[in-house]
């Protein structure tokens, strides 16, 4: 009887350190209705770069984008969700920070790279290749971290 004592009472200690653990790491109730969201790159297995993203997934968040922003964060970014894989055209109107723009095809292999785009400009920016998936970042970060064609994207709390 004792025995079975000490072991219910050590089970429910186990339990609710456990549970506190649990709680301290997964955040406060607002964490559920404000999840983050992260997109991480590899190259040959290793980890190279992790970016705390905003989604642009319906059509007005895509052209609203990073629009008259005067900063973002260093590690952040805006992961533009597209349907289907195609050429997507972007431009920096209305876009105050120079950015990078991280083109992702549905097989998460990064397709291409728009380095340095100009604030402000309304030129057309590209690749030649279909991406599903466009992250746009600062400027100078994708050389920094060594995110190239040979890099693959993982998102993180994504599911498009």
């Amino acid at each position: 009887m004792f025995t079975k004592k000490i072991f219910f009472f050590l089970t429910i200690t186990l339990i609710s350190c456990h549970m506190r653990d649990f709680k301290s790491e997964s955040g406060s109730p607002s964490d559920k209705e404000n999840p983050q969201y992260y997109v991480q790159f590899y190259k040959e297995e290793k980890l190279i770069a992790v970016f705390k993203v905003e989604i642009a997934a319906t059509d007005e968040e895509r052209q609203k984008g990073l629009m008259f922003r005067k900063n973002l964060p260093e590690e952040s970014g805006m992961l533009f969700i597209f349907r289907d894989d195609a050429i997507h055209s972007f431009w920096m109107k209305n876009t105050y920070i120079p950015l990078d723009m991280i083109f992702i095809s549905s097989d998460m292999m990064v397709a291409g790279i728009h380095r340095n785009a100009t604030p402000l400009s309304e030129e057309s920016i590209s690749i030649s290749k279909p991406s599903r998936y466009v992250l746009e970042i600062n400027a100078g970060l994708s050389e920094k971290f060594g995110i190239d064609e040979n890099s693959k994207a993982v998102f993180i709390n994504i599911f498009p």
